[in-house]
């Protein structure tokens, strides 16, 4: 029986009343698979997971997140408006599988499936050092941003702030390409 369901990251509560910068990464979450070979293992693997958004690609981990920022502007001294009470909140979830050996457990299978869970990981992280990166630049831009016009400042802001969000979700896409969703870095079973 497959456990196929998990938490993907979620917003964080994220106020201009209470400014700084905020990131809580989850302890992993997993999805069991069983099996006493490898074929049975992938198997497993590729009937159990709950990832791939409903198409038909499927993945064995994921790291997912949620990038969210709030701040005031008013105006300086000449006019200007400037961002004050800079709020950004990073969520990151990951899933994974799990298996446990038993007596009936192939030869072997067990160190592959250890190497395997290392390497998958490695490239897990790889996902959430992005996101880290991102929303720390997210948070550092925001609370330097330039002064301007007061008509245009909140407007300028959005933009900036989906900009840098559309610019991380294209390093996802490429950190996925670049290693072919980890399959470059190990992550595969058998």
């Amino acid at each position: 029986m497959c456990k196929a369901s998990y938490q993907p990251a979620s917003g964080l509560a994220t106020s201009s009343s209470a400014p700084g910068q905020r990131q809580v990464i989850d302890t992993p979450q997993y999805y069991t698979v069983y099996g006493y070979t490898a074929n049975d293992i992938r198997v497993q693997l590729n009937k159990c997971t709950p990832l791939g958004g409903g198409t038909s690609v499927h993945y064995d981990g994921e790291t997912t997140w949620y990038l969210n920022y709030a701040y005031d502007y008013q105006p300086d001294i000449y006019g200007q408006c400037y961002l004050t009470n800079v709020a950004v909140g990073l969520h990151v979830a990951f899933v994974y599988p799990s298996w446990q050996a038993t007596q009936y457990t192939a030869a072997g299978v067990s160190s592959n499936w250890q190497n395997f869970l290392s390497k998958l990981d490695t490239h897990e992280q790889g996902h959430k050092s992005i996101a880290v990166q991102y929303a720390n630049e997210l948070y550092s831009g925001l609370q330097s941003f330039p002064h301007g016009s007061c008509n245009t400042t909140p407007q300028s802001a959005t933009s900036y702030d989906n900009n840098k969000i559309a610019n991380l979700n294209q390093s996802e896409a490429d950190y996925d390409t670049q290693t072919n969703h980890g399959i470059s870095q190990g992550a595969v079973f058998p």
